[in-house]
Formats: C-alpha cells, structure tokens, sequence
C-alpha cells in the first residue's frame, strides 16, 4: 500500500497558490486606443461619413438603402439602378460605377456565402382566363383554383426616350469663360444642356457643431462636348473655385448682361487716349485719362485717377489740365458712391482783372505760352455709380474746388453704359471743368479676352470731340492782363482696361 507524506503535500500545494496569485496580480500591457471607426450614413442623394475630414459625397440618385462591403460602399436606388462607391481609407470617396437594371428596381444589397446580391423588385401582370365569369353561391368554397394562364404577345419596343443625365461631374479647370468637367455622352451629357456648378461649404451651428451645405455657384451652358469632358460657357463675371461639381439641371441660366455679378479681389489698370485737331487754328491736343483701383473681395474700392490729363499745344497758347484724386467707394453690385481728395490744376481763373505794369509801352505782346498761367487747388471729388459695374449703369464723378480761400465747383465727368451684346456695351460720355478741359463721346467697349474676371482685357474704341481752354498773359503798355485762350475740335479715342 502506497503511502504519501503530509509535509510534502502541504509544501507543493503552497507552491502553486503563490505561483497562481503571481500570474494574476501581473498587470497586463496597454492596449493602443482604436482610431474611431469610418462609419458612412446615407440620406437622400447625400453620402455622408462620421469623420471630419472627409467630404459629403453627392449621388446621381436618391439612394434607398446602403451596404459596406471592404472598401465599397453599394447604394441601391430603386429604379435609378446602382452605385458603386469606392472609400479607400484616407482617401476621398469617388463614384466608381453608376449601374441600371432593366430587370426591375434595385431595392438593396446583401451578401450571402461571400457573394453580393441585389434585391431586385418588378411588377407583372397577367390576363384572368375564360369568357365568362364563374358565378358563386355564397356557401360556395374552391380549394386551390388552377386559373390557365396566357402570355401577353409581346408589344413591339417604343424608341427610348432620352435619359437625363444623372451623373456629378467634377470641374478640371477654367479656360477664359469656360470650365471643363470630367464626364461627356458617356455619363448621358449632351451639347446644349444646362449644368449646374455648385460646392459645398461647411456652416457653424453653435456647440462646436458644423454641416456642410450646398452652394450654387453658377448656370452655365455645354458649348462641346466629347465622351469623357465637356465644355460649359460661363457669364461674365462668373467665377467657379477649385474643387466645384457639376451636374445636369433644367434652371435658367445665371448669366446677365443688365446686371452681371461684382469682379472682386482684382485689380483694374485703364486708360483712355483721345487725341484732337484744334481747329481754327494750327494746332492739337488731347484729353485722357489713367485709372487704377483695386476691388476688395468686401464692399470696398480704392481708386487713383488722373482726370482729366490732357495737353494742347496750338499756335494761340499752349495749354496744361491735369487733376488727380484718390478715391475710396462704398461698392456692391448694383451700386457705389465714395469720396476723394487730391490736385487739380486752374486754367479757368474766376474774376481775373487787371494790373500795373512798369513796361515802356509799345505794341502789345504775349509773355509766354500760357503754361505759367495754371494755378493749383485743393480738389475733392463725389463718385457714384447706379447700376451693375459691366451692366447697364450711369457713373458720374463731380469735383470741387479750394482755391484761394473759397470752394469753387470744379466740373462732372459722367458716363452711362448701355450693354448691346454678352460681352460688349456702348459708352455715351461727356465732361469738362475748371482745369481746363472739355470732351464728348459715342464709344464701343468689348470684352477682348477672358470672361470679365481675373486675366481679363476690354477695348474701348470712340468718336466724338475734345478741347482745352486756359489764359495768357499779355503785355499792353502800362497794362498786364490775362487773355483766354481755346480751341478743339474732332477727337477719336482708344482705350484698354486690364484686370489683374
């Protein structure tokens, strides 16, 4: 018989308690906390995921129901068919293929033994059999009728009528008053349609809450067209940013030649040359001008103008206008008004007599060409403008006058802009004042290149007539006084405007 020592047994079981209670006293390693999982929701035609990061995905159909298989996402959209979406983690998710099924509505997608299937849901109907209807008595019960069963003959197929497209096209680039968009007949395009061109922006909603909204950027028309880009012809002044979409609509276009959106966050350099004959005389001149502004993306536009700067030279007298302001202009749309200060020369001198002089007498005679005649004054300029920049528009700038302790008006330069076409107006303008200058004008201004926004150059070409006036001084006997001289005639003018 087998015998087994009480001392010893206590000792192993003692051995393996304190083994046991190291093993569970030992604290075990941290685990790495999980970045929070891609998890997608589908509302409407919006695919949208849980992180911030990512870009709500807009689908060419109203979706029913969605299935994330690996990195697709399937979004059944009843009779719109399928679409296939391809998430790759940290990449931005793209539309992979938009798939129709004549075999009926796609109501879903499920997997089953590793293979996806699609739910499809279609409606049949089937001609009841027999002439005459069986009547029934009430008490009457028919288990399980047979009722025979006839195949409708088979219709001949109408022609299908077109399909509106119903993919999102993304916007590769913008060339002059075009953008290209990266879907053509493919995706159902054709030339002639509308496109809407719109992004999506994200709005606070208090809470550290944010959503993405939709904002419509412009309508637009496809002007060609092949399988896989199109070319869609914006308005003037319409500007479409980097990362916009694009899809088919039945809207009217945005585009207005009465009253074009605002160019804003530019800069616009001008001039106008208009050179004259002096008639009546042996002689000519010119009344211009030189203009520079920039159009904060706010209401806001600082303009430096020269206006007018004109030169005569004429056998009667040679004669200087210049003034020059800077003017800042409360600026919208469809409306500016602003204030200015600056110089301007005086050739027109008010209430000019007479004086004494120690000359020795004899014929008269003239001192000089009339350029030592033009004093300085203080000029404050009022600018306004009613109507839109490139749009059918009246701009007037008034300037008055400090000179020799009292204001003076000073004269107007006023133009009113008539569009004639998309991209040309016809200009009627006039002015003159006490610098010493005076024009009037029909002219042409056409939109040369690009679609009035950034990159873009008008020409303005014009007829009408110009001339200066001014004083001299004249020596006669013990007398010396000033004597008016003028002259103008026929002008043609041409101009250009940059905007930067």
């Amino acid at each position: 018989m087998r015998t087994f020592s009480f001392p010893l047994l206590v000792a192993v079981i003692l051995a393996m308690s304190s083994q046991l209670v190291a093993q569970e006293t030992q604290t075990p390693p941290a685990e790495p906390v999980p970045l929070p999982a891609r998890e997608w929701t589908l509302d409407g035609s919006i695919l949208a995921s849980n992180l911030d990061s990512d870009t709500p995905l807009m689908l060419p159909c109203i979706g029913e129901s969605l299935l994330v298989y690996g990195d697709k996402l399937y979004v059944a959209c009843g009779r719109e068919g399928l679409v296939i979406v391809n998430a790759q983690p940290g990449a931005r998710a793209t539309i992979d293929a938009h798939v129709q099924h004549s075999d009926g509505a796609v109501t879903g997608v499920f997997e089953l033994d590793g293979q996806l299937w699609l739910k499809l849901q279609r409606t049949e109907a089937r001609p009841l059999a027999g002439s005459e209807p069986m009547l029934l008595g009430a008490d009457t019960v028919v288990k399980n009728p047979q009722l025979p069963v006839k195949k409708v003959a088979e219709q001949a197929e109408k022609p299908a009528e077109p399909k509106t497209p119903t993919a999102v096209a993304n916007v590769l680039e913008t060339v002059e008053d075009t953008v290209i968009i990266d879907k053509g007949t493919e995706a159902g395009f054709a030339k002639g349609q509308h496109i809407e061109l719109f992004v999506w922006r994200s709005r606070s909603l208090g809470g550290n809450e944010t959503a993405n909204e939709e904002d419509r950027v412009a309508v637009g028309k496809i002007l060609a067209i092949s399988e896989g880009r199109a070319s869609v012809e914006l308005g003037i002044n319409e500007e479409v940013p980097a990362g916009a979409q694009a899809r088919y609509t039945e809207l009217a276009l945005t585009s207005s030649s009465m009253s074009p959106p605002r160019a804003e966050g530019l800069w616009e350099v001008s001039f106008m040359f208009r050179p004259f004959l002096a008639l009546g005389t042996l002689g000519f001149g010119s009344v211009s001008e030189v203009e520079a502004a920039y159009r904060f993306d706010g209401p806001l536009v600082i303009r430096a103008l020269f206006q007018p700067a004109a030169l005569g030279i004429a056998d009667d007298g040679d004669v200087l206008a210049l003034a020059a302001n800077v003017v800042a202009a409360y600026d919208t749309r469809l409306f500016e008004v602003g204030l200015g200060l600056g110089w301007s020369a005086v050739n027109d001198t008010p209430g000019v007599g007479f004086s004494s002089s120690d000359s020795t007498g004899g014929a008269p005679k003239t001192e000089g060409s009339g350029f030592e005649s033009v004093e300085n004054a203080l000029s404050i300029m009022q600018a306004v403008r009613l109507g839109a920049r490139d749009g059918l528009t009246l701009l007037a700038n008034n300037n008055f006058v400090l000179f020799k302790d009292k204001f003076l008006y000073g004269g107007t330069n006023a133009t009113i802009q008539i569009p004639t076409t998309a991209a040309s107006w016809m200009l009627l303008r006039g002015g003159g004042g006490l610098a010493g200058y005076w024009y009037g004008e029909v002219a042409l201004r056409v939109l040369f290149s690009g679609n009035g926004e950034r990159d873009s150059l008008f020409m303005t070409v014009s007829l009408g007539a110009a001339g200066l006036f001014g004083e001299k001084e004249v020596v006669d006997g013990d007398y010396t006084y000033q004597d008016s001289i003028g002259y103008g005639g026929p002008a043609a003018g041409f101009g250009l405007e940059w905007r930067l």
